[in-house]
């Protein structure tokens, strides 16, 4: 890595949809912030249910099939 070398981030999870995230530049210069961002994170919500009844439970097939995304 040296100064100024550019490294594209690229979301390319689905075939010919990739596009580019953003681009990285490296620089001898200071960083922004003395310090990174600090983010806490709450634990969400602890929900206490009872097991389900299996015994009446029923199976269902689901087909999802092309088209789901929209191209624009």
């Amino acid at each position: 890595m040296s100064p100024d070398d550019r490294y594209a981030v690229v979301d390319d999870f689905y075939d010919g949809l990739s596009y580019t995230l953003t681009n990285l530049v490296y620089g001898e210069n200071a960083p922004l912030r003395a310090h990174p961002l600090r983010r806490t994170f709450e634990p969400a919500a602890q929900i206490h249910c009872r097991s389900p009844d299996l015994t009446t439970a029923e199976r269902h097939e689901i087909v999802l099939q092309g088209g789901m995304m929209v191209r624009e």
